[in-house]
């Protein structure tokens, strides 16, 4: 996919993507959005800096659009007050004029403020797991009508220790839904956490980075996309690369490099 207009996005959608100048995707959205928009589950291996918030707030907001249920119908779980504000600054600034601005569920700022924007109808809830678990237990927050669940930094809200407050969040959400999981690492995967229903594993995983080189050192340097993705069938997993070479031999692709590294 080189532009996003070949996606299958409203017409409103990408006027509003091409308004804030985003013509060509990077390499994990062009992969992952696709398939999201095809409601599929999906785990994606991304390095900060990939363009993973475009690629998951894209089908999230598509979705939004189909639907006009009150209430909320999207969660992201981040690992920080910082990135939810980032988050949810990128869906106002690309969401539609008459649609309702995302809620803000995160420490350190007032709680009235962030009820306040839930009560009056935002669908998309971007929140830290320790405050919306607050919020749960005091019922003060309803969840039932959640139809996609977004783990951004998913290896990160584990490092810091919110595997609980996640798995009692995922414990009332509704079973039939698409769960989204973006990670720096493998360990993001979420398969610890075992967060995927049973019936409907995570039919993606994607392993994109960004890197830089250098001439020298000092010198000026520049940006270079990497990316190597390949659908994974949970059963393939234990051996993942002779299922790999194998893909690779079937549809003639050549292989100049396979760097084997640590999770972390």
């Amino acid at each position: 996919m080189q532009s996003f207009s070949e996606l299958t996005l409203s017409p409103s959608l990408k006027e509003r993507l091409i308004a804030a100048n985003f013509s060509t995707p990077t390499p994990v959205q062009a992969a992952a959005i696709p398939q999201a928009l095809e409601g599929k589950d999906v785990i994606a291996t991304a390095q900060t800096g990939t363009g993973k918030t475009l690629a998951f707030l894209l089908p999230v907001m598509e979705k939004l659009a189909q639907s006009t249920t009150p209430g909320i119908a999207a969660l992201v779980l981040v690992p920080t007050r910082e990135l939810a504000m980032q988050v949810v600054a990128q869906y106002n600034a690309l969401r539609a004029k008459q649609s309702q601005p995302a809620g803000l569920v995160v420490g350190g700022l007032p709680e009235g403020r962030q009820l306040d924007a839930i009560r009056k109808g935002a669908r998309l809830v971007v929140a830290t797991p320790g405050r919306l678990e607050d919020y749960l237990d005091r019922r003060l927050v309803s969840l039932s009508g959640v139809k996609t669940l977004v783990l951004d930094e998913a290896d990160r809200m584990l490092d810091m220790g919110f595997l609980p407050a996640i798995r009692r969040i995922v414990g009332v959400l509704p079973r039939e839904r698409q769960t989204l999981c973006f990670s720096a690492t493998m360990e993001g995967s979420m398969a610890r956490p075992r967060l995927h229903k049973e019936s409907r594993p995570a039919h993606l995983r994607l392993h994109f980075q960004a890197f830089r080189k250098c001439s020298s050192p000092g010198l000026r340097s520049f940006r270079k996309w990497q990316a190597r993705y390949a659908l994974q069938p949970a059963r393939q997993r234990k051996r993942p690369l002779p299922y790999f070479l194998a893909h690779q031999a079937r549809h003639r692709t050549r292989v100049d490099e396979i760097k084997f590294a640590s999770p972390k």
